[in-house]
């Protein structure tokens, strides 16, 4: 046995009271407290957005998540730390969310032992493929990490030593499509670090292989028809739950 399934038996952390009525309220923010995908650095500025934590779907069946989770007595490192630790064993991954979280494989390019790079690095030059529940159910995705930079942040503004950005694009392998874009800025608090999260759903769907150049394809996914074909319609508020759940779990580890 594992010397971690002990945490699989563990009960799940309560999440905010604010999330939880979010969840039973189960309505969409207003459209102008979205923060839109090329406006990423606005959350880079000192204090807080008009709305933190909520979800919206748009006309044209794309979705959009924001969470932001208070995570006492954490540190930056240990935010670094884990996003690299948990990515080699289906267990570790599992008591981040035991019964939703199921199987990880990661590709860290040769080097996740490779201690001249950071945790940080080494988290931005690899991919994982997970399976796992967020409430609409199993899927097998394809995480692709990367900078923030790559992302689109402005990293002069950033200090390593308050804050970090986890930033990812992700995939379905049953659907063989790109859908989401998602960022974990990650600051320090008096209280540990608070991580505000966005995820950005089928605002650009693509193909994870193009077969051709300027592939008519990608033009259909993009169809509002076929989006909303192919997320979910109860996505939003099982994906805020998900996100809330998860990382309130992990504080508590």
């Amino acid at each position: 046995m594992s010397k971690y399934a002990t945490y699989l038996d563990r009960p799940m952390a309560p999440i905010a009271s604010d999330h939880d009525e979010i969840i039973k309220r189960n309505t969409d923010i207003s459209a102008s407290d979205i923060l839109t995908r090329s406006y990423i650095n606005r959350l880079l500025d000192t204090g807080y957005h008009n709305c933190e934590s909520g979800f919206h779907r748009l006309p044209n069946g794309s979705v959009y998540v924001a969470v932001c989770i208070d995570m006492p007595n954490v540190t930056i490192e240990m935010i670094n730390w884990w996003f690299w630790w948990h990515a080699v064993e289906d267990i570790r991954y599992q008591i981040w969310y035991p019964g939703m979280h199921y199987a990880i494989q990661a590709d860290f390019n040769g080097h996740y032992d490779d201690d001249s790079l950071t945790y940080t690095r080494r988290l931005q030059m690899s991919q994982h493929r997970v399976t796992e529940n967020v409430g609409t159910g199993h899927e097998e995705l394809l995480i692709d990490f990367m900078s923030p930079k790559d992302f689109g942040f402005d990293t002069s503004r950033i200090d390593p030593a308050t804050e970090t950005i986890v930033c990812a694009r992700v995939g379905s392998t049953d659907r063989k499509v790109y859908g989401t874009e998602m960022c974990h800025y990650v600051r320090s608090t008096e209280r540990g670090v608070e991580m505000r999260s966005r995820f950005w759903i089928g605002t650009k769907l693509r193909r994870m292989k193009r077969s051709i150049v300027n592939d008519p394809i990608h033009w259909f996914l993009n169809e509002p028809l076929i989006k909303k074909s192919i997320i979910p319609k109860e996505l939003p508020v099982k994906m805020f739950h998900h996100c809330s759940q998860e990382y309130h779990h992990l504080a508590s580890i």
